[in-house]
Order: structure tokens, then sequence, then C-alpha cells
């Protein structure tokens, strides 16, 4: 007779090992989705205060442009006259 462990038992030690790695696994695959779908809300959101901010930057740069703009561009041709 032969001391050590038998097939059965590798067999059976092996099995298990495999079960484990396959609830493992899909412990794994489901955290892993949830955390995708988290970072991808996330950065959605930032995405839409960006849009925001640039708006508003937007508007801010058409009302200086146009506040700062000179009303008459052509002066060569200007005369002024004063009358009482």
């Amino acid at each position: 007779m032969r001391t050590g462990i038998e097939k059965k038992q590798i067999l059976g030690i092996l099995t298990d090992m495999i079960n484990n790695l396959e609830v493992a696994d899909a412990n794994l695959h489901e955290t892993l989705t949830g955390i995708r779908s988290d970072m991808c809300i996330a950065q959605t959101e930032r995405l839409e205060n960006i849009e925001i901010v640039l708006d508003g930057l937007e508007k801010n740069l058409s009302a200086y442009k146009y506040s700062n703009a000179p009303l008459i561009t052509d002066t060569k041709g200007l005369k002024l006259e004063l009358g009482f």
C-alpha cells in the first residue's frame, strides 16, 4: 500500500478549488460592473458640470467682446460740429 493522498482526494480538492475560483470570478465581475457603472455616472456628472461652466464662460466672453467693441470703427471721415 502506498502512503499519501489518493486520486479521489486530489480530484475532490481540485474540484473545490475550481468551485471557489468560479465564485470568486463571479463576485469580481459583479463588483467591477458596479464600479464601472459608478465611474460612468460620475464622469457624466463631471462633463455636465464642465458644460455649464463653459456655457457661462462663453456668455461672459461674448458680453465682454460686445461691450469693449468700438461704436465707431471708421473715424477718418468723421467731423464734429458744435452748434449753439
